[in-house]
């Protein structure tokens, strides 16, 4: 790939914990949620996508590129801080990767202008991504400890203002980033969004000047598309959306609203659930079990764990929320 003659210094496909890679390109083969539980919907009818024969076939892909070096096996151990190293190394030894922008290379790295969005298609039309209606993220609480919880959920409420939001994220005023001029262009205008902001401050630089947005906000789409393209990993990351934004699926599950008792019993199903199904992931696609030996028992296993009762809980209560 580096045209250096060496063939074992290159990664041409990695992924960390979070599995983001995986994630992806399983998507092309069957649609689904990924931080739903990995649940599909077709007809307003869900089903579990780790249980389809389509699951399987995107198994003995990602596979294949495992026996043929194409994805590295380290992807399943290594964690957020261990990929951050490895991209920051300068002798291109990773091809591709899954993020939501190249800012996961150091602010001063030459190698963000390198990288361009790819979107794979299956053949059923899917797309190397997922769509999810974006949730809720705790990120502020107020215990019965707290001796003047009125002062407490002021200081969270002015976090949740623009001001705030637009600090924690972007900085200071004049200082971190300015109002664009006039007839500069948003990243987003293709969406129908206006630059509202123009960073000064590189993301991904070493600062004291925001938290990352970390904190409490509420950042509406007029101000988070209304960011001005400073650099080559914010202009990729925008055209991805320009190309993803054609494969918006027509059905979406989105939050489902269970009961007390349902969510215990759903929840309790699902740790067990998900934590086989990762496992046998790993175990899949490195070649430590053959998928298509292995299928039989790993769906045995995962009836033995209750997941079609799982699954019975969760189109009630999404029945329940579409009444």
């Amino acid at each position: 790939m580096n045209g250096n003659g060496d063939k074992t210094d290159e990664i041409p496909l990695i992924d960390y914990t979070n599995k983001f890679a995986i994630s992806n390109i399983m998507n092309v083969f069957i649609r689904h949620e990924v931080n739903n539980n990995r649940l599909s919907i077709s007809n307003g009818k869900l089903s579990f996508a780790f249980l389809t024969d389509q699951w399987r076939e995107g198994l003995r892909y990602l596979s294949q590129l495992c026996k043929n070096e194409l994805f590295s096996p380290v992807s399943f151990t290594m964690d957020t801080n261990q990929l951050k190293a490895i991209l920051a190394n300068e002798e291109n030894k990773v091809g591709s990767f899954s993020w939501t922008s190249t800012s996961i290379l150091p602010a001063t790295s030459k190698r963000r202008s390198e990288f361009v969005p790819i979107v794979l298609k299956g053949k059923d039309g899917n797309t190397t991504t997922w769509y999810e209606r974006t949730m809720p993220i705790p990120r502020y609480f107020i215990t019965k400890k707290c001796e003047h919880p009125e002062v407490a959920f002021r200081i969270a409420d002015y976090m949740c203002s623009e001001e705030m939001t637009i600090w924690s994220r972007w900085g200071e005023k004049g200082v971190d980033w300015v109002v664009p001029q006039e007839g500069t262009k948003s990243m987003y205008e293709f969406l129908g969004y206006k630059a509202t902001i123009e960073p000064i401050l590189q993301w991904g630089t070493v600062q004291n000047a925001h938290w990352y947005n970390m904190a409490p906000s509420f950042r509406t789409y007029e101000v988070a598309a209304g960011m001005v393209s400073t650099d080559a990993s914010q202009q990729a990351k925008a055209d991805a959306i320009k190309i993803l934004h054609q494969y918006i699926p027509e059905e979406i599950i989105g939050q489902i609203v269970f009961t007390k008792d349902e969510l215990e019993e759903f929840t309790e199903i699902m740790f067990t659930v998900n934590n086989f199904v990762d496992e046998k992931i790993a175990q899949f696609v490195t070649g430590r079990e053959n998928v298509d030996e292995g299928w039989n028992a790993y769906i045995a296993e995962l009836k033995n764990m209750n997941v079609d009762r799982a699954l019975e809980i969760a189109q009630q209560a999404f029945d329940r929320m579409k009444q």
